[in-house]
């Protein structure tokens, strides 16, 4: 199905325009496609001024062939079809490149990019090092980066997932390759690689003027006449010249570069960027703008729409003509639900109750206190990778309860710090020292007790702590809630990922392979 949204410039109103079933699809006929949507919002009263797609082939077609430009050194800005005296913007999902980027790097043969970094020079970036951080933080309770087996090794459908291209272009990943036990050179490169991927990407998804402080990260900017405004025009003119990525020219056997298709839309999407923003922020102009959030140009509105239609179908990706019509009548159907006046049929209550909850009347085990009693003599033995990421989610606790920070200054003699001050933009908070211990102590209490746990009695377990190791702290109950949910997600990844790794033997063996070949 070829489906044409509307996104509307200066509201939140954002609708499905057509949906229309096609077998095949050439670049003229989606041009009088597109040209028929465009021709009956026109009449309607609407201004069209930009389309969005990804980089596929056709659609590559008919921006190129189907489309007349202003001025042949700028191809992204047309004459409007529809009305000749206006101009239309051409641009690429920057989703979709992000993507691409990393399918490029995985379907590289060597499994190497070249990069350029800021003081010009020619590196290179290898995929091999995140295999060394996956295969060494899979044998840890908690890890540092979020790298998985499905993001390390993806299917092709896999490869399709934001989410799982998200998990490689991530602070967190590159903090942990540079603050691992195992970092080497590569891993040094391979994070700055990531890192410069990490910080074009923000820029691109940057969604509000407010994003940059309340996340305090300057690489989510606006384009604007303002200083942080002027660097970010910097960055997208980086891209567009490539001095990021070196530009691969077409016909040439590609080796440690983007494809052709990739770098082109890289460079095409970058410069039309920098034209329309200059064009929005023009004073006096018809579409005057204060600033310009590049996460508006994205097509995650229309993903969105195909996600609700395979969900509503059993989670199916390949879905039909047919259960897209069942859902648009179900979509209806609960509509008039939502506005019928009459009370609701069921009453949900969020109050959590088991059996786990109400065993011994919240008193400790047998079991339990024998093992509380032998966990000071473990503390020295809980591995270094561990400790780094306790003593980051200690910082992330003493964050939000102002009676648990602590200072920098106690924790100078241990190397435990490291992957929080890669993290740190100058407001996460070092904990106290006895908040770290209770963490430590708690970490192994629930990696070694045998007996099942809810989170209720956790919760109650972990207030217990202070009174019992001694410790000069006041633990509330939120804060121990905090430290169980942690536990319990990332107990919860554990078997999600175990489950996984069963379900996809022959993903294993091609990572086993992939392996074998960054040991070596």
């Amino acid at each position: 199905m070829l489906a044409v949204m509307v996104k509307c410039l200066c509201s939140k109103t954002k609708f499905l325009v057509k949906i229309i079933p096609i077998f095949s699809l050439t670049a003229l006929k989606l041009f009088d496609y597109l040209k028929l949507s465009m021709s009956m919002l026109e009449g309607c009263g609407a201004t069209i001024f930009a389309l969005l797609c990804d980089n596929n082939r056709i659609n590559q077609r008919c921006y190129n062939a189907m489309f007349e430009p202003i001025d042949k050194s700028k191809p992204w800005i047309v004459k409007h079809p529809c009305q000749p005296d206006s101009i239309l913007f051409l641009l690429y999902d920057p989703v979709h490149i992000l993507k691409n980027i990393r399918n490029n790097w995985l379907n590289e043969k060597t499994k190497t990019m070249f990069f350029f970094d800021d003081d010009g020079n020619l590196l290179e970036a290898s995929w091999y090092p995140l295999i060394s951080l996956y295969n060494h933080e899979k044998s840890l309770f908690s890890s540092n980066s979020k790298l998985t087996m499905a993001s390390i090794s993806p299917s092709k459908l896999e490869r399709q997932k934001v989410a799982l291209a998200l998990q490689i272009f991530c602070d967190q990943t590159v903090a942990a390759l540079r603050s691992s036990s195992i970092a080497d050179g590569d891993s040094f490169t391979t994070a700055d690689f990531i890192s410069k991927i990490v910080s074009f990407w923000k820029l691109l998804n940057c969604k509000s003027v407010f994003e940059s402080k309340r996340r305090n990260d300057p690489d989510r900017a606006v384009l604007d006449f303002s200083e942080a405004g002027q660097e970010a025009f910097e960055v997208l003119r980086k891209w567009s010249e490539s001095e990021i990525l070196p530009c691969r020219n077409k016909g040439r056997v590609r080796e440690k570069t983007m494809s052709h298709d990739t770098s082109n839309a890289i460079v095409w999407t970058c410069k039309a960027l920098i034209d329309l923003a200059n064009y929005l922020l023009t004073p006096g102009s018809t579409y005057s703008h204060e600033y310009v959030r590049l996460g508006f140009y994205q097509q995650d509105d229309l993903e969105r729409y195909f996600a609700h239609f395979r969900r509503s179908a059993g989670c199916n990706y390949f879905i039909t003509t047919k259960e897209v019509f069942a859902t648009f009548s179900l979509d209806k159907a609960r509509l008039m639900l939502d506005v019928c006046e009459e009370d609701d049929f069921f009453e949900a209550s969020s109050f959590h109750s088991c059996d786990l909850c109400r065993e011994g009347d919240g008193k400790l085990s047998e079991s339990q206190f024998n093992l509380l009693t032998e966990l000071p003599e473990h503390l020295e033995g809980i591995a270094t990778d561990d400790i780094q990421n306790l003593f980051y989610m200690s910082g992330y606790v003493a964050f939000k309860h102002d009676n648990l920070r602590g200072s920098g200054d106690d924790f100078e003699s241990l190397d435990c710090s490291s992957f929080l001050q890669e993290m740190d933009r100058g407001k996460l908070s070092y904990p106290c020292e006895e908040l770290f211990i209770l963490i430590k102590l708690a970490f192994l209490f629930f990696t070694k007790t045998d007996e099942k746990l809810c989170r209720k009695k956790l919760i109650r377990i972990l207030l217990e702590f202070p009174s019992f190791f001694f410790l000069d702290i006041f633990m509330c109950e939120k804060a121990c809630s905090r430290i169980a949910n942690i536990f319990f997600k990332r107990f919860s990844s554990n078997i999600g990922q175990e489950v996984y790794l069963s379900c996809k033997k022959s993903q294993s063996a091609t990572l086993a392979k992939l392996s074998s070949k960054s040991s070596k």
